[in-house]
């Protein structure tokens, strides 16, 4: 797919005691009504540039919509003095710091801002996120009701089986952090899940059981599981058909939205 012609702006960001800042790109062909997709990876560079996880983001791009994307905790321009990466939140955590309220502090902020600068055609917000982004994206998406629709691929479900977090499994913020303790606030919305038959990095099983209880839980809205063949984290697995599959579920609820409001 050709990447579409669009604009960049940088809009500020405070987390916490830091500065920062989110990325918001408009298309040079933008609609009447656009909507704007929040996508979610390691670092706003990885999840709006990196191959596969480009994919949602330029679909939603090249239909004539915004895109957005920040940095997470511990990566990008929040890497601090606990590190860089997943083992960053480990060091953060242990030092008493709740970064997966951080992470949802983040993502409200970002939705007040593009509301605020009208940025999205009648508050329509929607959300995207591979593995931890994925995590993020449904802790942001059980915060704010504003969250029109998400699709997460591989996402973590059990953070305490992630290999950074096997030691602190235990630890309260990170059982309370589990999506199954997202469910009440996520049932019955539009959710979209694709994962591999295996996924050694976040658990395939984990995913499975979330979605399971997530649809048990969803009497009006269901959720929809992709499974891929093969392994996700790994080699086998065609990452592309999945992020495929998850921008048309994402571009299919915008089209039905819009047709509602107008």
């Amino acid at each position: 797919m050709n990447i579409p012609a669009f604009t960049e702006a940088k809009f500020p960001l405070r987390t916490g005691t830091k500065n920062s800042y989110f990325v918001v790109r408009t298309p040079e062909n933008l609609i009447e009504r656009p909507i704007l997709l929040i996508t979610i990876g390691a670092d706003c560079n990885s999840a709006l540039n990196l191959p596969n996880h480009n994919i949602i983001p330029d679909l939603f791009l090249s239909a004539g919509h915004r895109v957005a994307s920040f940095d997470l905790p511990g990566h990008g321009t929040l890497i601090d003095e606990f590190g860089e990466g997943m083992n960053n939140w480990v060091n953060a955590i242990n030092a008493g710091i709740n970064v997966f309220d951080e992470i949802k502090k983040i993502g409200i902020q970002v939705i007040d801002t593009v509301i605020k600068e009208k940025l999205a055609w009648q508050n329509m917000v929607m959300i995207s996120g591979t593995s931890r982004g994925g995590f993020a994206a449904l802790h942001i998406m059980a915060s704010d009701k504003r969250v029109q629709a998400a699709a997460v691929n591989a996402p973590v479900t059990n953070i305490g089986i992630v290999s950074e977090f096997t030691q602190i499994s235990q630890h309260p913020l990170i059982k309370a952090a589990n999506t199954e303790n997202l469910i009440s606030c996520l049932a019955n919305r539009f959710i979209f899940i694709a994962i591999g038959e295996t996924d050694p990095r976040v658990d395939a099983k984990s995913c499975f059981e979330f979605y399971a209880k997530l649809d048990a839980a969803s009497n009006l809205v269901k959720p929809q599981l992709f499974v891929l063949p093969g392994e996700t984290h790994g080699n086998t697995a065609l990452h592309r058909a999945g992020h495929i599959a998850g921008g048309a579920f994402l571009l299919y609820k915008t089209a039905i939205l819009i047709r509602q409001k107008v």
